[in-house]
């Protein structure tokens, strides 16, 4: 007689078995890295969709096949034979490597391979896959960063050595060496205060140091000893080493002000230039924009370092074009652009350096260059790759050396202030656009719907929400292959791109999804999907390429600012829409192929 218990026991048992099959299948399958599961003999048994994406086989191509031969190229066969005999012995493998996608496209991965065993036994193994091309890259880059901030170190005109928190010295370049009579060997892991500073400065610098290691960011003219005893007058700039919020260590800028200290009132103009700098450079620093940072330098340029007139010219395509003036009748006057090379400005420019013009008399000068008398040009200097400074002045007018050196680390400032913004702008890019097909992505959606929700409950206006899904794309990359899916894909995000306001986004959603945001647009969403389903239902310049149309499923709702129902209630609205309109299709493309 069967116990009822034990049918009961069982069945429990048959049901948690299915809720883990259950968990372990959507675990496998929903996983970002590529999964295999292969045999004892490296032949593949399963493989998960990241998998498929990652390598352009599908399951049936894969299953069945060798996974060293599938994957690896010829000359890491070696290698990956390697890797599946140590896992099949028990021996889990983690590598960084290189592997071979379906197109013959090399990707850089990560490799975890770990056994799988039953009963003690090994019977095969699992392969975990990640493409690291973009940590690569970025190691790339951040070798080649540091390799440009070493060399800007090492050539850097002023003394620069950094020091532990404690004060011990970590490392100087070869000007603070130079200015201070040591090799580094001599003054390495030793008090930078004890180096370099005599018994009667001693507290001022102790107390700098504990200023700086405090968090404190210190500019200073002081006297600091040499090897050989004698003093040298030096300006100084310490400031913290921070990363990650942490405090690390600090660096001191040293320059040399001995024989500007001998003439004093040369003394006191080059304190209040270097102070008002310092203050430009930290404003430079905040600047959000180009247009901010060269009304600052000119501006500095003027008042700070006695130009009487100046102007900035900034590259556009193959020409510099003069765009910032101090007066306006300079702007009236200087309104040609001109070449690399052309005048004085673009020589300094194409040549990379400041120029001083040494004889400034109107007959010296190019034709082109001479605006009167009173705007001889006197000195340019190229601001980084941007741009060009150009000083103005009369004939009587000389340009002092400690002008044109101020004037460069004015314009040094202001040159990594542009590309500190550029650089901003095109990461910001970066972060909010598709690099597929140029319009936005998830990121700037989630980012964006929140605040044009506030401002439509503000305003009192609706939000039209369309979401977009384009038709058999899966049966386009299998069998035309993905460059063919990314050709649909740009083609409708232009098309899209070109039907909707400047005021509403196009968003890559998903895969081969699209959404458009369509803000302060209500009950006329319906003439908004007409246009679509006019202009992009049939891509015939894409269908005509291959043996069936490619079209568009379409679904959209609007979201009231009065109603209950949320913003992402209404997406969901939206998108289930638009797969009852797939849906219909699919129905259409059945009943079609039926009829042949």
């Amino acid at each position: 007689m069967i116990n009822k218990k034990t049918i009961t026991d069982n069945t429990g048992l048959q049901k948690a078995l299915e809720a883990e099959k259950a968990y372990l299948e959507m675990l496998f399958e929903g996983l970002q890295e590529g999964i295999v599961m292969v045999d004892s003999h490296g032949i593949i048994q399963r493989v998960n969709r990241e998998f498929e994406r990652l390598f352009g086989y599908s399951s049936d191509e894969a299953v069945g096949q060798s996974i060293d031969d599938l994957v690896a190229p010829d000359d890491l066969n070696e290698e990956a034979r390697g890797v599946t005999s140590a896992v099949v012995t028990g021996s889990k493998q983690i590598l960084e490597t290189k592997r071979r996608s379906k197109n013959g496209s090399v990707l850089n991965v990560s490799v975890l391979a770990s056994p799988i065993s039953v009963d003690d036994r090994v019977v095969g193994y699992y392969g975990i896959y990640r493409d690291i091309a973009g940590r690569k890259e970025a190691e790339s880059d951040l070798r080649r960063q540091k390799a440009l901030l070493e060399q800007l170190f090492e050539r850097a005109q002023e003394g620069i050595v950094m020091v532990a928190n404690d004060g011990t010295i970590l490392n100087g370049n070869g000007e603070f060496l130079r200015m201070f009579g040591y090799e580094l060997e001599e003054i390495k892991d030793r008090n930078i205060d004890e180096i370099i500073t005599s018994e009667d400065s001693l507290d001022e610098a102790i107390d700098i140091t504990e200023r700086v290691s405090s968090g404190l960011r210190v500019s200073f003219e002081t006297a600091r000893t040499r090897k050989d005893g004698t003093k040298i007058e030096v300006s100084l700039l310490a400031s913290p080493i921070v990363i990650d919020d942490l405090q690390v260590a600090f660096y001191g800028i040293y320059r040399d002000i001995t024989e500007k200290n001998r003439a004093t009132e040369s003394l006191n103009r080059s304190r209040r230039r270097i102070e008002s700098l310092h203050g430009i450079a930290r404003n430079l620093a905040k600047c959000d924009s180009e247009k901010k940072v060269y009304d600052c330098v000119i501006s500095a340029a003027c008042i700070v370092l006695d130009f009487p007139a100046c102007s900035i010219s900034v590259t556009r395509k193959d020409r510099l074009v003069p765009a910032f003036f101090s007066t306006p009748d300079l702007a009236e006057l200087q309104r040609e652009s001109f070449l690399p090379g052309e005048g004085l400005a673009g020589r300094s420019y194409l040549l990379r350096k400041t120029l001083v013009e040494p004889d400034n008399t109107i007959e010296n000068q190019s034709s082109r260059e001479v605006i009167n008398s009173s705007y001889l040009p006197l000195i340019g200097s190229p601001v980084g790759t941007s741009g060009v400074f150009t000083g103005f002045g009369n004939t009587s007018d000389r340009i002092e050396d400690e002008q044109a050196n101020l004037l460069e680390l004015l314009l040094g400032h202001a040159s990594e202030a542009v590309n500190r913004i550029r650089l901003h702008h095109e990461l910001r890019a970066q972060a909010i656009h598709d690099p597929l097909t140029g319009v936005h992505n998830r990121h700037y959606f989630d980012e964006a719907i929140e605040r044009e929700v506030d401002r439509a409950r503000r305003y009192n206006h609706s939000i039209g929400i369309v979401m977009i899904d384009i038709d058999n794309f899966k049966e386009v990359n299998d069998r035309f292959g993905h460059q063919k899916g990314d050709e649909v894909l740009c083609a409708v995000a232009q098309k899209l791109e070109k039907v909707v306001r400047k005021s509403d986004s196009v968003i890559r959603y998903g895969g081969d999804e699209f959404l458009l945001f369509l803000p302060e647009t209500g009950e006329e969403i319906g003439r908004v999907v007409e246009r679509l389903h006019d202009e992009l239902y049939d891509l015939q310049e894409i269908s005509s390429t291959m043996e069936f149309p490619v079209t568009l499923s379409i679904g959209s709702a609007i979201w009231d600012p009065g109603s209950d129902i949320s913003i992402h209630e209404i997406l969901t609205k939206a998108d289930d829409l638009m797969y009852e309109c797939k849906k219909e299709h699919h129905g259409s493309e059945n009943e079609n192929r039926d009829l042949h």
